[in-house]
């Protein structure tokens, strides 16, 4: 795609897309699914966690903070 890994933004829904986005090097936004629940720890490994997609606001957005790991120094 052309686009470098610290520009892009990650939604997911997932432990496991959460840790492929941020093993990428990209800012992940956790958005859990009420209904199948993503494992536990997951909200910890993502940059940002909404309740819903309607909540994303682009300011919240910290690019660097992409592919840190929480409590991690940039």
């Amino acid at each position: 795609m052309g686009v470098a890994p610290g520009a892009c933004l990650v939604v997911e829904d997932s432990l496991n897309g959460v840790r492929a986005g941020k093993a990428a090097g990209m800012f992940v936004v956790l958005v859990p699914n009420r209904s199948v629940p993503p494992a536990t720890g997951t909200s910890a490994l993502a940059d940002l966690v909404l309740d819903r997609l309607a909540d994303l606001d682009p300011d919240r957005i910290d690019p660097d903070r992409a592919g840190t790991a929480p409590g991690e120094e940039t």
